[in-house]
């Protein structure tokens, strides 16, 4: 046959099927449970965005790697690369006046331009976790709170890696920096390009307060009280900085009270996020033998004014094909028991059906052969898809109502009469 097309996906783009699927949804759904439970709404917004809602406070490294286009009215737009500015965009439009704090939940794919790698790709899921109002550390802590629940629903050994935005914003705001300069700092840093952070900062800021923040860098570790001391020795000079230190301190406190384990979350005063909008308590989620993070999140307390409604903010966005690298290892999916439906004859296909819908009445996976195969084919089908129950109906079930059952792990075979069978259902596993 001429013509043929014969194309794999994009670099960094993928089909998802089978097993993978089946654990992943199970996962996203269980992350919707938990916003439930919380007291959050799910809400969706646009794939497509305006190129300026991203490119206003998203940050350098994400703006660089941003799907941009002009679309067929010339407009200039991109695949969204995240979801908490459409958020922000989103609650100012619609939930301005709303009793506060405003919970939203969030499933969205995104783009960016990333080289791929492992547990790194061009399109990717995340679900968030965003509260709108609260200035309190409360509101952070439910932040952190969801998603050491959802790990812990998975079994999986997680660390929450912790800091706060507010200290060396604050540190180099007081040696003299302007913004923008602090953004490229905090850039490098979160790059952990610190040759190019030193640089930058031996140009724009006092050498003393150069030193304080090399220091810092070093602060880190899981005794978060002798870290917090040690920093408070240093920081006296930035009434900001020492701000943000009490505020980490009420959070990490907090955390703990909510039922995180010792030992789980891990302090570092010189950790900084790549998006320009965090202000405040900033954190990032590692699953015990991944070195990439799963999960991340803070404080934003002035994004959504750029969109007119002056509102604090916190959330989180988890990277769903991130965690799937462990899920894969650790989550043994136990498959539904499925039922096949073989009619054995053509004039027998009505009451299959009729039979199939007892079944399927209960919540049972039934499947009826839809291919008309003879007996044997079907079975033969049946074993290959690892179908656990056959069910035939032939002549011989009709004249006596009754079903031939199959179960293809044991072997054995029995009939069961027609009215007996919701009995039978409720009394074996499968029920």
């Amino acid at each position: 046959m001429k013509g043929k097309i014969k194309l794999r996906p994009l670099k960094g783009f993928r089909d998802l099927a089978g097993g993978y699927v089946k654990i992943r949804q199970r996962f996203i759904e269980e992350a919707r449970k938990i916003s439930e439970i919380y007291g959050f709404e799910e809400v969706v917004t646009p794939t497509v965005e305006p190129y300026e809602l991203y490119a206003a406070k998203s940050g350098e490294e994400i703006v660089h790697r941003m799907y941009e286009f002009k679309d067929l009215g010339g407009r200039h737009v991109v695949l969204r690369p995240e979801v908490t500015a459409s958020i922000a965009r989103l609650v100012a439009e619609k939930y301005r006046g709303r009793p506060l704090p405003i919970k939203l939940f969030y499933v969205a794919n995104v783009f960016r331009f990333d080289e791929p790698q492992r547990g790194r790709y061009r399109e990717f899921t995340q679900i968030g976790y965003e509260i709108v109002g609260s200035r309190y550390p409360e509101a952070d802590v439910e932040i952190l709170d969801i998603s050491r629940r959802l790990f812990e629903k998975f079994n999986l050994k997680y660390e929450f890696k912790m800091g706060h935005e507010g200290v060396l914003r604050g540190l180099l705001r007081k040696g003299g920096c302007n913004e923008s300069t602090i953004n490229k700092i905090l850039g490098y840093l979160d790059r952990r390009e610190y040759g190019k952070a030193r640089r930058l900062m031996e140009k724009n800021i006092r050498e003393e307060v150069s030193s304080v923040v090399w220091k810092l860098l070093n602060l880190r570790g899981y005794d978060w009280r002798e870290i917090l001391e040690s920093s408070e020795k240093l920081i006296s000079f930035s009434e900001d900085a020492e701000k943000a230190i009490e505020n980490l301190r009420e959070i990490v406190e907090m955390a703990y009270s909510s039922g995180f384990r010792e030992g789980t979350i891990y302090l570092d005063l010189g950790f900084a996020r790549g998006l320009e909008y965090y202000t405040g308590m900033i954190f990032e989620v590692y699953l015990e033998g991944l070195n990439i993070a799963v999960d991340g999140g803070g404080r934003y307390d002035e994004l959504c004014e750029i969109f007119g409604y002056d509102v604090p903010a916190v959330g989180c966005a988890v990277g769903v094909d991130r965690v799937m690298l462990k899920l894969e290892e650790a989550l043994k999916l136990e498959e539904p028991k499925e039922v096949m439906v073989i009619a054995v004859g053509e004039k027998n296909v009505k009451k299959a059906i009729e039979i199939s819908k007892i079944f399927r009445d209960r919540g049972i996976r039934t499947l009826i052969d839809l291919m008309r195969r003879r007996v044997r084919a079907g079975m033969t089908y049946a074993l290959k898809r690892g179908v656990r129950y056959i069910v035939y109906v032939g002549d011989k079930e009709i004249l006596g109502n009754y079903i031939t059952i199959r179960d293809t792990k044991t072997r054995k075979e029995g009939k069961i009469q027609i009215d007996k069978l919701e009995k039978w259902l409720k009394e074996t596993e499968m029920s």
